[in-house]
């Protein structure tokens, strides 16, 4: 039977004594969740840089169609445009997060979960 697989990236914070046991593991991909909650995605998994990227794009958009005169068609298209991108992109925005504060990548796994890529990290770290 066919497992369905993903791709994470694995960090670590190098200023970390055990950075073993304290590993960011993020997926690849488009995030549902993000696309449908935005705002909330973002504030509920701290994605303070996804925030200060999408809010004023968002509330541009919004402002477009008040005081532009945009119809409200192509002001709805440009929002479900921005929130597909933000579904999109989340994931590397969060990446790039952990890039700024000093956090280091230190694998590429395929895994099925986050669990199975952090413990496919481990072992292949301590193989070597």
């Amino acid at each position: 039977m066919l497992q369905k697989v993903e791709r994470y990236t694995i960090y670590a914070n190098p200023r970390d004594t055990h950075a073993d046991e304290n590993l960011a593991v993020i997926r690849e991909g488009f995030s549902f969740w993000a696309f449908i909650f935005h705002v909330f995605y973002l504030l509920y998994k701290r994605q303070w840089l996804g925030l200060l990227v999408f809010l004023p794009l968002y509330v541009s958009v919004l402002l477009l169609g008040d005081y532009a005169n945009v119809p409200a068609y192509v002001v709805a298209i440009l929002q479900l445009g921005v929130q597909v991108w933000l579904g999109a992109s989340t994931y590397d925005l969060h990446r790039a997060q952990y890039e700024l504060t000093g956090w280091k990548l230190m694998d590429v796994a395929v895994a099925a979960d986050e669990l199975a890529a952090e413990k496919r990290y481990l072992d292949a770290k301590h193989a070597t």
